[in-house]
């Protein structure tokens, strides 16, 4: 994900100019990391379920790998425990890769997260500095307000 311009007010005119450092952002910006974040949010919330249910599962395989193993009503060829661990293997293996890409997404919704604070912040440094001491209702400072609220 590309990082925001930034802006911030030069000159006499008040004219809003590209800078590095600028404490001003777009809200187009804004608005797309905070759905960025909800989007993330989801597939996560969707993708740890289905991990607690592996782990069940890895867990339900190995008891019956071990009570197959060492019943003695009952005599499967090394072929079937064989394939049972084979099978206890893999679902391991799925599970530790869906943890790993659960925990990959954890850190980027953390980020994004971080990322939407700082850019709020920002707004809100713009506003107040537009703003100034006058505490006016100018349009784009209430545009702003009701962006942050999730009113558009």
């Amino acid at each position: 994900m590309s990082e925001p311009k930034r802006y911030a007010i030069r000159g006499f005119s008040a004219a809003l100019v590209e800078e590095d450092n600028g404490v001003f952002i777009r809200y187009e910006d804004y608005a797309r990391l905070k759905a960025e974040i909800e989007r993330l949010t989801a597939f996560t919330t969707r993708t740890i379920i289905p991990n607690e249910e592996l782990q069940a599962e890895n867990a339900r395989l190995k008891a019956e790998v071990d009570s197959l193993a060492m019943s003695e009503g009952y005599h499967y060829t090394a072929i079937a425990v064989s394939m049972l661990k084979e099978q206890l293997h893999q679902k391991h293996i799925d599970y530790v890769e869906a943890r790993k890409a659960n925990e990959a997404k954890v850190e980027m919704i953390t980020s994004l997260k971080a990322e939407v604070e700082r850019l709020t912040k920002a707004g809100d440094a713009m506003a107040d500095s537009i703003n100034g001491d006058y505490n006016y209702s100018l349009p784009c400072i209430e545009a702003w307000n009701a962006a942050k609220e999730g009113k558009q």
